[in-house]
């Protein structure tokens, strides 16, 4: 609910880093939030931590804590929430970049596979093959990753229709 309001305690800790947990007591007396409040009491929510999970400057999510018992959340949870958030922000940032590696060796390979495709056709050297991929991104803006990719599918099934 709050991400499609846009409001409530986990988007404000997202969204100031200089609150990265916000604590609401007592939810039904809580005034910051009109819309996301009623929608939160209606699924029986009375207190409520909202944490960011924050890594090398950016935003990587957030953390909701609800409790349907008590009206209040105690120091422990709290400290215990800031310090899991801390814990996931660092392993989700390791994945993300892991990730980001592994997308870019995909894709460096891909672009070598389609500079050679285009060294062999046209008979030219690698630094002119590369040249004519960045010129063919540059004219489609699209990304040079996704023009080799093309030439490899295309190579690819040219392949295949003459076997």
């Amino acid at each position: 609910m709050q991400y499609d309001l846009m409001e409530g305690p986990c988007v404000d800790a997202i969204e100031h880093e200089h609150e990265p947990v916000v604590i609401v007591q007592h939810l039904p007396h809580e005034q910051r939030w009109p819309r996301y409040i009623p929608a939160a009491i209606a699924e029986g929510v009375r207190s409520q931590a909202g944490a960011q999970f924050f890594t090398d400057g950016k935003h990587v999510g957030g953390l909701n804590l609800y409790s349907t018992k008590h009206d209040e959340i105690d120091q422990d949870s709290v400290d215990t929430a800031r310090l899991f958030a801390t814990h996931a922000a660092v392993v989700l940032g390791h994945a993300w970049e892991q990730h980001h590696l592994n997308q870019a060796l995909l894709n460096r390979k891909v672009i070598g596979q389609a500079t050679g495709i285009i060294m062999e056709r046209y008979r030219i050297d690698e630094d002119r093959a590369f040249q004519f991929l960045l010129r063919a991104s540059s004219h489609s803006n699209v990304k040079i990753h996704q023009v080799a990719a093309e030439v490899v599918t295309s190579s690819r099934e040219s392949y295949e229709a003459t076997s």
